[in-house]
C-alpha cells in the first residue's frame, strides 16, 4: 500500500498527462487501496495486516480526482474514470465515500444529459450510461444504512434521472440496470438508520421514492415496455 503515491502523481498531471496512463494509474490505484478496506479482506490475503486508516487519505484523493473529472460533460472525461469507478463501487467503503463527495449528483446529471435528444449533446455513450447507471445502482445498497445517502438521492433528483433513462430506453441492458436501481430505492427502509430529524414526516424511505416514481410517470413507461419485444429475458 506504500506504493500509491507515484500513481496519484500521474493522475494530477492534468491536461499535460497521458490519458491512457491516467486511466491505467487510476484503475491500479483503486485495486491497491481496496485491498486495505475491511469489506475486501475476504477477497484478498487474510494474513495481511493492513491498517484501514492508512487507506482513507489516498482513497479520498482518488475519489476527489474522479469527481473532478465527472464535473465535465465530455465523453473523453468519462472514459478516464468509468473503469475505475465501476471497480470502486464494489467496495462499500468507497461507495459511501463517493456518495458523501457528491457522487450521486454527478452521476444523476450525466444520466440526464445522456437521455437528451440533441444532436449537439456531447455526453455519455450508451456503454458509459450503462456503467454510470450501474454505479448509481450499487450506491442504492447503502440506503438502508445511511439516512444521509437516502436524503442525497432525493436532493439530487436521482429518481427523475433514472426514470428518464427508462423512458428513452437507449439499450436493454441500460433499462435493466435503471429499473434495478429504482427497485432497490423503492425497497429501502429507515429502520437501521433513522433520520436525526425529530420530524418523522420528513423521513426518507422507499415510500418517498415510490411517490417520486409515480410522479415521473414510471408506471406509464413500464406499461409501454410490456408491449415491446425484448431479446433480454431479464
Amino acid at each position: 500500500l506504500d506504493e500509491w503515491r507515484p500513481l496519484l502523481r500521474v493522475l494530477h498531471l492534468g491536461g499535460s498527462g497521458d490519458a491512457f496512463a491516467q486511466r491505467g494509474a487510476a484503475y491500479c490505484l483503486a485495486h491497491i487501496l481496496m485491498a486495505g478496506c475491511p469489506s475486501q479482506r475476504f477477497a484478498t490475503n487474510r494474513s495481511l495486516k493492513i491498517n484501514h486508516a492508512s487507506v482513507v487519505e489516498p482513497l479520498q484523493a482518488l475519489i476527489s480526482w474522479i469527481t473532478s473529472q465527472l464535473q465535465s460533460s465530455a465523453s473523453s472525461s468519462l472514459s478516464l474514470v468509468t473503469p475505475t469507478l465501476t471497480s470502486l463501487m464494489t467496495c462499500p467503503e468507497a461507495r459511501t465515500m463517493f456518495a458523501n463527495s457528491g457522487g450521486i449528483g454527478y452521476l444523476s446529471r450525466h444520466l440526464r444529459n445522456g437521455t437528451k435528444g440533441s444532436k449537439t449533446n456531447s455526453g455519455a455513450t450508451v456503454q458509459q450510461l450503462y456503467e454510470l447507471c450501474f454505479c448509481l445502482w450499487t450506491i442504492t445498497y447503502e440506503c438502508n444504512s445511511s439516512a444521509v445517502i437516502r436524503t442525497t438521492f432525493v436532493r439530487d433528483h436521482a429518481v427523475h434521472a433514472l426514470v428518464e433513462l427508462v423512458s428513452s430506453a437507449p439499450r436493454e441492458k441500460v433499462v435493466r440496470v435503471a429499473l434495478s436501481a429504482l427497485r432497490s430505492l423503492a425497497q429501502c427502509t429507515a429502520e437501521a438508520s433513522p433520520s436525526p430529524s425529530p420530524d418523522s414526516k420528513k423521513e426518507v424511505t422507499g415510500a418517498t421514492f415510490l411517490s417520486e416514481m409515480i410522479g415521473c410517470g414510471l408506471i406509464k413507461y413500464v406499461d409501454q415496455m410490456k408491449e415491446r419485444q425484448w431479446t433480454d429475458i431479464d
